[in-house]
C-alpha cells in the first residue's frame, strides 16, 4: 500500500529529530516503526507483517541503547 501523508507541527518535528539523531535513516521509515509500534500497543496485530530486512534491523534498534533528550529545547534543537 503506499500513502501519502503530510505531517505538520510537532508530528513533523519528531519525524525530522528522529532522523537528525539517527535513529531512523529516513522519514518513511520513522512512520513504518510508528504504524508497527502502534499495532504492537492496542494488539492490532498478533506479529508485525515485515519483511526479514526490517525484522533485522528492528531487533538491532531494540539492542540499542535509548538516545533520551534531557529537555524539550533538547530534543527540538
Amino acid at each position: 500500500m503506499n500513502i501519502n501523508i503530510k505531517l505538520e507541527g510537532i508530528l513533523s518535528r519528531i519525524v525530522e529529530n528522529a532522523v537528525r539523531k539517527g535513529l531512523v535513516k529516513t522519514k518513511a521509515e520513522a512512520v513504518r516503526l510508528s504504524v508497527l509500534e502502534l499495532g504492537k500497543e492496542y494488539g492490532l496485530i498478533e506479529e508485525p507483517d515485515v519483511s526479514e530486512k526490517t525484522a533485522r534491523e528492528l531487533r538491532k534498534r531494540e539492542k540499542q541503547k535509548p538516545v533520551k533528550a534531557k529537555s524539550p529545547d533538547e530534543l527540538f534543537r
